[in-house]
């Protein structure tokens, strides 16, 4: 919301000879937004003078509590008054003459707004033609992030409401658990679960569906029934299928079907049976022989870095352009025709040169901005550094301030992501030093593992793996984000069917559910996590062929088998790829294993 538009529109007065008032100059109309919100009247306002340094007598708030116009006549030659704040003003019929320009805060959610917005400033009372060409428009901005969407609208509101022209008239699956009623230190006892069976109509059946495994034939209330318990294979559903007609029933016995087998699957599943995962150790770190084991995190290794801020390298921004965009759309008449098109910003520029605004001023701005996306940074390194940036951007760079506060949310998003740039890399050498080259005393933390417990395991409906392949060692009744018939999937498999697998987790990405190892940039989460039969815990991360010389991933692949070098042979780190040397995953996987 700049205030050029406002400087620009006073520069000429406006005769009112219909009513000989003598010269009014136009209004800038602000729609803020409700109490509750980001912006309501008085944040608007405090910005205005605060930041733009427009003076107090020059701002005024219309509202149903506030009424500062009241007595006024804006239209008088020695009114002071060239910017209005508003709520509710369109929607109540409120009117504000010499409106000329309108700046909405509030979403275009509904025709009538887009109406009443439109009709505050299109009529442009006692307008004639100016010299300056920008004098003879009427500018409404909204905030919307598709513009040319809300332009549309516009245009499609005057024309079919507001007279200008007429134109034609277009596996839900249940996870069964059984919570304790009291703590235990003994192991509970197996749990073992109900059989599963589900009844379908039997209206016509099929030999080989009457003698298929699982499937029995009863009287249920004299009627003919099929009952089925198991897992239903792909086999068996089409037979089912095939002794119904039409899509709606075979779509119902497909459902059917679905649901049967995520029940038989809940039930068989290791967790459901009560069966305990055995604890997988997390990484820890002493900083001194002497130190006690603390949790290995990335915010421990960036305490241990010292982030330089002002050298010649950290206040450049090699990525920062300021790049003129129109957005801007124009809707004009010609010919009692109602018209849209994309305006040429070079031709309705209005002059940034009057701004009043300093480097103090952007500097204090950046700081109110970022101060909460930057927590780590005092206030005094913050101003420090912004004022270092703004200095070479303008001195170094050759970009004038007014250009700068134009850009500032820009400039402000480009000097986040360049501090935390620095602060990777920083990061990326200190975690180095520190873990990967043993300037601190890495271990597995026996005393604060991760535990795979039997009723946690939050996969949201949308992200479990809905294929047809039944994983029977898969310790949780669903897995989490498997795509069917992928890599990730056939390794899977292969650990599914491994003889040395007892069971396995596809791991999760959040904690504290997933078990994760931490990096220079934060917390990595393997795909799976397998307790073998032998008591031992083997972490498996596929890799696509391209990432695997990819610097993060190594690191990761680092980090692992550190992980795993500490455990005295009881934990097994493997990165999997599709083929190595020679040796396609099923080999790679037995080669870990082994």
């Amino acid at each position: 919301m700049p205030p050029c538009k406002a400087s620009a529109l006073e520069g000429e007065a406006l005769k009112d000879e219909a009513t000989g008032h003598g010269y009014v100059r136009p209004i800038v109309l602000f729609q803020a937004q409700n109490e509750n919100d980001e912006v309501p009247p008085e944040v608007l306002r405090k910005h205005l003078e605060d930041e733009l340094h427009i003076p107090k007598e020059q701002i005024k708030v219309a509202t149903g509590d506030t009424r500062e116009l009241e007595g006024l006549d804006l239209a008088a030659r020695d009114c002071p008054v060239r910017f209005v704040i508003t709520v509710q003003a369109l929607r109540e019929g409120w009117d504000c003459p010499f409106a000329y320009v309108l700046c909405s805060l509030q979403k275009l959610s509904s025709a009538t707004a887009v109406e009443q917005l439109l009709g505050r400033v299109l009529r442009m009372p006692y307008a004639s033609p100016r010299g300056r060409e920008a004098l003879n428009r009427a500018y409404a901005h909204v905030c919307e992030a598709k513009f040319s969407t809300a332009a549309h609208e516009l245009a499609d509101r005057l024309i079919n409401n507001m007279g200008f022209e007429a134109l034609d008239v277009a596996s839900m699956v249940v996870q069964q658990s059984v919570l304790p009623l009291f703590e235990q230190n003994q192991p509970p006892a197996p749990v073992i679960p109900a059989l599963v069976a589900t009844n379908f109509i039997a209206s016509s059946l099929s030999p080989e569906l009457q003698t298929a495994a699982g499937v029995e034939v009863v009287q249920i209330a004299g009627e003919q029934t099929l009952v089925v318990t198991g897992h239903i294979g792909t086999e068996v559903e089409a037979l089912l299928m095939a002794q119904v007609r039409g899509p709606k029933k075979q779509e119902q016995v497909r459902d059917k079907v679905a649901q049967h087998n995520a029940l038989v699957a809940a039930q068989s599943a290791p967790a459901s049976r009560g069966e305990r995962f055995a604890p997988i150790p997390t990484l820890s770190y002493r900083s001194t022989p002497q130190d006690q084991l603390w949790p290995l995190e990335r915010e421990a290794v960036l305490e241990a870095v010292e982030l330089d801020l002002l050298t010649p390298e950290a206040v450049q921004l090699p990525g920062f352009q300021v790049v003129e965009q129109s957005n801007t759309f124009e809707i004009y008449l010609k010919d009692a025709r109602v018209n849209l098109r994309a305006a040429d910003a070079s031709q309705i520029a209005f002059d940034y040169g009057s701004s009043t605004i300093t480097a103090d001023d952007l500097v204090r701005w950046l700081d109110q901005s970022l101060f909460q996306k930057l927590p780590e940074l005092t206030q005094g390194q913050r101003t420090s550094y912004f004022a270092a940036v703004v200095s070479h951007l303008m001195h170094e760079r050759g970009i004038p301030l007014v250009t700068l506060a134009k850009a500032r949310f820009k400039l402000a998003q480009d000097i986040e992501a360049r501090v935390g740039d620095l602060k990777d890399r920083a990061a990326k050498t200190q975690f180095r030093q520190l873990v990967l080259e043993g300037a601190w005393d890495i271990e597995p933390d026996w005393t604060r593992p991760l535990l795979f417990e039997a009723n946690r395991y939050p996969v949201p409906a949308g992200s479990r793996y809905a294929g047809r392949y039944q994983f029977n060692k898969h310790f949780y009744p669903v897995q989490a984000d498997l795509k069917d018939g992928g890599e990730e999937f056939l390794c899977a498999q292969l650990l599914d069917n491994h003889a040395k697998v007892k069971h396995w987790v596809r791991n999760l990405t959040t904690a504290p559910c997933g078990f994760a190892l931490a990096t220079s940039r934060g917390r990595f989460f393997p795909d799976f996590v397998a307790e073998l039969v032998d008591g031992r815990i083997a972490v498996v991360e596929y890799k696509g062929a391209h990432l695997l010389n990819d610097p993060y991933e190594i690191e990761k692949r680092q980090i692992g088998e550190l992980w795993a070098s500490r455990s005295n042979s009881r934990c097994l780190f493997g990165q999997i790829t599709k083929e190595r040397d020679g040796a396609g995953m099923s080999g790679q996987l037995d080669t870990l294993l082994a």
